[in-house]
């Protein structure tokens, strides 16, 4: 009978499809091990002759992929493999850690593991871990080392290696656990594991000395983690004590030495010992690293009391020395500063030194120092200003100071402890995330120490409720002070989890306000974070009796409460629980998109580009579930997009008008740097970052700012990356200026109320389709029609869909520009351009072509387009259609994003000044050195006169005469040179003449000092100038974004470098039929059918762009 693994590859063999073959690797992990292979091998050589070429095929793309995710294990697709679905039903609450477990030690699971896969699932734990989901990875890996140790009592091939590296990765996310909660049956557990396996070579997934560094990490991060010098011991011992205050009554039930992690003197020991025993085995910049954690073990072990080695100068010679490459410059200063603190400035104020609060716990060594009187310590603290603590030690050193004290004067006087920790509450609740989580669970203690009934245990039963009542009462006939009672009805509240009565616990909660307003005031934020961790208990409780709605109900509610409390991680928590379970029908996810549309902008602002990734993926998951049944839920499906195309960009749309920030010292601080830097020789070296056409990473969504930043210390280098870092802080500005909620919101009934009787309004957004499959979703709005379809392109997709599906956007998008500016020879337009808009017919072609063309006989003529991602760039009115080109069809403008429908932006004041038009020829390169623009002037003047104004040209078409015009014209004319700035698209720019008071070059950012409402129409002759830069939540930045944001109602640019009488004509001619009374779509038409008939050239008539309101 053939093995578990050997039926699998026949499976393989069998497989029909790529995606099928991929798909059974990548759920049968076993294919992987090596152990596997030969016997492959042999039933390869014994297949029959008309199958033996497949299996040897099969067999060698096997051995391939293997090879090849061994070496890059980031890139293994983690998500279909056998544990995967155990450890998701565990981290929603469908089944308890102890029955993952038992589950995973299954043999038809633990069988088909491989150490590809082991290493590929630990990483990616090790991952979520770093990112802030320790918990959950820890219990990942545990359900792991579950399959694994029960794999080993079977005595299977390549055990100790999986042993090795599932040890090793559960040693490193057990030291970021412990850098939370210091728990020693977790430390020693994870030391245990790591010591067993160090010398198992369990190469190309881990290289020698790797587990002794891990050994070394777990010895020395958790005792270091966000620690100061200082008050070093305090400190630790406070961490050390968390376990036992946040355990409660449960101490009592479990060996304290259990929970005691090491001494951190004999920690730090052993953290020397490991390291230096990594350093050992290797070589080059690993070895580098290993010596550096050397020297912080050494350091450290130095400031626990210990002495530091007496040659870690030389060592850190050598560590610097192996680690002199640009990417470990940060590594190197880190050195310089531990030897730093062996030799520190005399330190004045308090130093403290603590002996353990607990009796079990073992003191921590001291240098023989006097201890002091803790509690005159906490006098003196209180009796000094906030604000002078600050000033002398810095906000993260003052409120670590307070709550340690606070910790250390608990047992004596309470209402001192409660006291400090008061006074540190303010300056806390400006600290990150998990500092304010643990605070606050510290702080529930102290304010039932000093502030609730003495017997506040008396009041404790198994109904809140009636707890409440029972206190209530008596604190009404003893008149007892307010704050008493509410402290007495927190805690009550609190004690609530501890019988699954969160519910109840909530309504004691809601008593506060009547017990005492300024004690609910007092304390908010503390009681709302409460208040999320009941709802939170609600939430499970729900699921668990299978009320799926409620439990989503109350996981919304607590990711709400956390994002009061400024608590995004735990927010994002709450949201993937309540995702887990929306995914289990569209019904469920029909309810939750309101409330996810309302959540999601909060939640992104406060959490940054992960949770910006997140909801775009989210949304990627739920659209095939709309559309299961082979029909577009469109109601629900446009409330999701509405939360995930461009809403920052439509936040901004809203707010209008001119941007005060432009104007802070900050920003003026930062433009000030870039202007110095600039003004330096070589600093316009611009190329850096710059492409003048997209390549295919630019016109990926991914805006990673980090990453697109250069190294070097070269002015142009230092100026590209101080534009980005302007860039990014301008964007992060904008994104909180205001609310992202709009009494308008873009559902079919509202879209269709705002579309002419001649408009059709086409929408893309990219995702997997119901098959699985890279696709758009694309829907087509009319006034009387709504119509949902999906283009299906074909390929697989995995759980890196997006990126997929967006690289197979970006390649046509590529490829058509390209061709589209490539030499046409003798044609009109390139063969490759025309093969690539071929290729690119799924988007307006199969069932969309159709649609489109029953509604083009309607005498539908307006085709309006908003895209997604790359399309942004993609010129669609180029594609082929029944009469050449669909703008040859139909008149074709785009736009940006949905809120350009609202009426309630439509309503500016008509200005008097009907255009303003500039124009500059740049001759003899004067100014700025630009090449001659000939036909500008006579471009701008012709403009003009088209309403019987005069141009401004040459020396006085300066920016502070264009800045004027923005201020008074209904229509402003721009005919000069741009520059497309991808790296950051607030600096994209076009040229003018200085003065006095201005450099003469308009950038993109600074369109926002400036309130265009009244500007009905920017028309910029220029190149590049409707391009610009998306994120990856779908917002738009760059000129022609940034002009709309500030108010302008339609910008008419270009694509691609224009050639100039091309565009003489056409903007001659499109101001021309405005000025005649054409409103601006006929306009844009007319115009455009014109040069194309003068300038035939795909690349000439077809760079014009017609973008935002008509």
């Amino acid at each position: 009978m053939p093995s578990f693994g050997l039926t699998r590859f026949q499976q393989l063999v069998a497989a029909t499809s790529g995606k099928q073959a991929v798909n059974l690797i990548l759920t049968n992990p076993v294919l992987l091990a090596r152990s596997m292979w030969p016997e492959f091998e042999d039933w390869v050589q014994q297949c029959q002759p008309d199958v033996k070429p497949g299996a040897e095929r099969a067999l060698y793309i096997l051995i391939d992929f293997a090879d090849k995710m061994a070496q890059e294990i980031f890139a293994y697709p983690v998500g279909s493999g056998p544990l995967e679905s155990i450890i998701h039903r565990l981290r929603i609450g469908e089944i308890t850690e102890s029955y993952a477990r038992e589950l995973a030690s299954s043999p038809e699971l633990f069988g088909n593991l491989s150490p590809t896969y082991v290493a590929a699932l630990s990483m990616h734990n090790q991952v979520r871990a770093n990112n802030g989901k320790w918990q959950e990875a820890l219990v990942a890996q545990k359900v792991l080392l579950a399959a694994i140790d029960a794999r080993r009592r079977v005595g299977a091939a390549e055990q100790d290696v999986m042993d090795m590296i599932a040890a090793n990765d559960y040693a490193v996310i057990a030291a970021r656990y412990l850098s939370e909660f210091a728990d020693g049956r977790l430390f020693f557990n994870a030391v245990r594991r790591a010591t067993a396996v160090i010398k198992v070579d369990a190469r190309p997934w881990h290289a020698p000395g790797a587990v002794e560094f891990s050994l070394g990490a777990l010895h020395q991060d958790p005792y270091v983690y966000k620690r100061t010098i200082l008050n070093f011991d305090l400190q630790v011992t406070a961490w050390r004590r968390r376990p036992v205050e946040q355990l409660g009554p449960m101490v009592g039930e479990l060996e304290a030495q259990e929970l005691l992690m090491p001494d951190p003197l004999d920690a730090f020991t052993a953290s020397s010992k490991y390291f230096l025993a990594s350093a050992n085995k290797k070589s080059g910049s690993d070895r580098g690293l290993s010596l550096k954690g050397y020297i912080a073990a050494e350091v450290w072990k130095h400031v626990a009391g210990g002495r530091a080695a007496p040659n870690l100068a030389e060592i850190a010679v050598e560590a610097k020395h192996l680690l002199a490459s640009d990417q470990c410059v940060g590594v190197q200063a880190d050195i310089d500063k531990l030897l730093g603190i062996l030799a520190p400035k005399k330190i004045t104020g308090i130093r403290m030194k603590i002996a353990a609060p607990l009796g079990f716990l073992r003191p921590v060594k001291h240098t023989g120092k006097a201890r002091r009187d803790w509690n005159a310590i906490a006098e003196e603290l209180l009796g000094t200003s906030t604000a002078e603590l600050v000033r002398q030690r810095g906000l993260i050193e003052a409120t670590d100071l307070m709550q340690n004290v606070a910790y250390a004067v608990a047992d004596s006087s309470g209402y001192t402890a409660f006291a400090l920790w008061r006074k540190a509450l303010p300056l806390v609740l400006k600290r990150d995330e998990n500092t304010r989580k643990g605070f606050y669970a510290v702080g529930l203690g102290h304010i039932r120490a000093a502030l609730a009934h003495p017997n506040v245990a008396n009041f404790i039963s198994n109904s809140p409720v009636e707890s409440a009542a029972k206190c209530q009462h008596q604190a009404a006939a003893e008149g007892w002070p307010p704050q008493q009672l509410a402290a007495t009805l927190l805690s009550i509240a609190v004690n609530s989890q501890a019988g699954d009565h969160e519910s109840e616990g909530v309504r004691v909660l809601d008593l506060l306000a009547v017990a005492d307003g300024a004690f609910l005031n007092d304390f908010r934020p503390l009681i709302l974070w409460q208040s999320s961790i009941l709802y939170r208990g609600i939430a499970s409780t729900m699921f668990h009796a299978n009320r799926f709605a409620d439990a989503i109900r109350a996981y919304a509610t607590a990711a709400s409460q956390f994002l009061t409390t400024s608590m995004p991680v735990e927010a994002d928590d709450m949201m993937g629980l309540a995702v887990d379970i929306v995914m289990r029908s569209e019904d469920q996810l029909a309810k939750f998109a309101e409330y996810f549309r309302s959540v999601i902008p909060e939640l992104e602002r406060q959490g940054g580009p992960t949770v910006v990734h997140r909801v775009q993926e989210l949304c990627r998951k739920w659209m095939p579930l709309l559309a299961n049944t082979g029909q577009v839920n469109l109601p629900v499906s446009m409330l999701l997009l509405d939360s995930v195309k461009g809403s920052a960009f439509a936040s901004e749309l809203r707010a209008g008008g001119d941007f005060a920030w432009i104007n802070s010292e900050e920003s003026r601080a930062l433009l000030n740097r870039i202007e110095q830097t600039q003004a330096l020789p070589d600093a316009g070296a611009e190329e850096i970052g710059n492409v003048g056409t997209l390549s295919d990473e630019i016109l990926l969504t991914m805006y990673a700012e980090a990453e697109e930043m250069e190294r070097g210390e070269v002015p142009a280098v230092i100026l590209h990356n101080l534009q980005i870092r302007y860039d990014a802080e301008l964007r992060r500005q904008l994104s909180g200026r205001g609310s992202r909620e709009a009494a308008w919101v873009p559902v079919p009934e509202r879209i269709a109320a705002v579309l002419g009787p001649e408009t059709v309004l086409v929408t893309y957004f990219s995702g997997l389709t119901p098959n699985g499959n890279a696709g758009l979703y694309v829907n087509i709005f009319t006034c009387d029609s709504a119509t949902g379809t999906i283009v299906d392109f074909g390929t697989p997709g995995m759980d890196v869909l997006m990126q997929g599906v967006l690289d197979t956007l970006a390649l046509g998008v590529m490829r058509v520009r390209q061709g589209v500016n490539a030499d046409p020879e003798e044609g009109v337009v390139s063969v490759e351009a025309r093969k690539a808009l071929e290729a690119c017919l799924a988007y307006i072609g199969g069932p969309i072509g159709e649609i489109l063309q029953k509604l083009r006989v309607a005498r539908k003529w307006h085709l309006c387009i908003q895209p997604h991602g790359p399309l942004h760039f993609f010129p669609f009115h180029l594609l082929p259609c029944d009469k050449g080109v669909l703008a040859q069809e139909w008149t074709i403008t785009y736009l940006p994003n949905l809120a350009l429908l609202d009426p309630a932006l439509q309503n500016a004041a008509v200005r008097d000044v009907p255009i303003a038009s500039f124009g500059i020829e740049f001759k003899n390169g004067v100014p700025h050195r630009l090449a001659e623009l000939p036909g500008a002037e006579e471009e701008a003047r012709l403009v003009a006169r088209a309403y019987g104004a005069t141009g401004t040209t040459g020396s006085a078409a300066t920016e502070t005469a264009l800045v004027a015009a923005l201020a008074n014209a209904r229509r402003l004319h721009i005919a000069t040179h741009g520059l497309h700035k991808v790296s950051a698209p607030s600096f994209q720019r076009v040229y003018l003449s200085p003065d006095a008071d201005t450099d003469g070059i308009l950038y993109a950012y600074e369109l926002l000092r400036h309130d265009l409402r009244g500007l009905d129409l920017l028309t910029l002759s220029a190149c590049e100038t409707s391009l610009g830069r998306v994120d990856i939540g779908d917002n738009f930045w760059g000129l022609s974004a940034n002009a709309m944001v500030a108010g302008a109602a339609t910008v008419v640019g270009t694509l691609w470098p224009v050639e100039n009488s091309a565009a003489k004509t056409f903007f001659e001619l499109l101001h021309k039929k405005i000025a005649e009374g054409s409103e601006k779509r006929e306009a844009f038409r007319t115009a455009q059918e014109s040069t194309r008939s003068k300038h035939p050239q795909f690349r000439d008539w077809g760079a014009f762009c017609y973008s935002g309101r008509w």
